[in-house]
């Protein structure tokens, strides 16, 4: 019962994470792409204020620039341009779910499996072989998904730390360099965006580590010396494996824990030193 407990609560806390970031990740991408429209629109047409188009940085801008008239093209590269944001918007709320769930998922299956190990009765001498059985056949499969969700996650997952230190390195220069409150506004909203996502990434990357730990020391507390032979066998391949945190990573680097999320932090704060010294020359 306290495990389902502690499962369900863990998944529903996960579910509102995700769901504040995709509708305030949806929130903010629509302000930005259409807010300028929309306000241009009104100006221009409404009012005859402007002089030229109301225009923020998009995806496509340093490819196709903009005519500084209300022609065909401005709305055409317009069009394109909401359509690369949105399309950006997506990937990154596309890993950030799929990630989070599936190592949930793992996390789940893990934590299950921990309390399988702990709960193991030394008493039922005939079930003692079956239940030996089932622990190891289940450590197996855990020890197989880590690997598939190494292999599956590990590269995107190396891809959007670099990422994540990238788009805080420009959030946080524009926000601090421009001097048009909007669009600090939502580069300063866009920085928040990438750090929380981050931070609930590796948040739940560590807690998988943590909880392999927890099954490290539950095969260690175990009475081996009433094991059978062969058990007593088994329990060491799994002690020897269980050594090593279950964790996502690609080829041991970028690993998606709390450190990783520090070193983010750091490396956005070198590159926003350095490009500041840059932009002062």
């Amino acid at each position: 019962g306290d495990l389902h407990q502690n499962s369900d609560k863990y998944l529903k806390v996960l579910w509102k994470s995700l769901k504040f970031l995709i509708v305030y990740n949806n929130c903010l991408s629509l302000m930005y792409v259409l807010g300028p429209l929309i306000a241009d629109t009104i100006l221009h047409y409404g009012f005859d204020y402007l002089q030229r188009p109301l225009t923020l940085p998009m995806p496509l801008t340093p490819l196709i620039r903009y005519n500084d008239t209300w022609d065909v093209k401005h709305y055409i590269v317009t069009a394109l341009n909401m359509w690369a944001a949105m399309e950006v918007v997506v990937s990154i709320e596309w890993f950030i779910a799929n990630y989070a769930l599936l190592t949930t998922f793992f996390l789940t299956e893990l934590i299950i499996f921990k309390h399988q190990v702990n709960s193991l009765n030394f008493d039922k001498g005939d079930e003692w072989e079956h239940q030996v059985e089932s622990i190891v056949n289940k450590h197996t499969k855990i020890m197989r998904l880590n690997v598939e969700l190494k292999d599956y996650l590990g590269f995107p997952g190396a891809f959007i730390s670099f990422f994540t230190s990238m788009a805080l390195t420009f959030t946080a220069f524009t926000s601090f360099s421009s001097s048009n409150i909007p669009l600090r506004l939502s580069y300063g909203s866009g920085f928040f965006l990438y750090s929380s996502s981050a931070l609930l990434l590796t948040s739940i990357g560590q807690k998988l580590e943590n909880e392999s730990e927890e099954v490290f020391k539950a095969f260690y507390s175990l009475r081996w010396y009433e094991f059978t032979p062969n058990a007593r066998k088994s329990l060491n391949m799994m002690m020897r494996q269980a050594r090593t945190p279950l964790i996502i990573d690609f080829h041991g680097r970028y690993k998606m824990n709390l450190a990783n999320f520090m070193q983010i932090l750091r490396s956005t704060y070198s590159y926003f030193t350095l490009l500041r010294e840059v932009a002062s020359k």
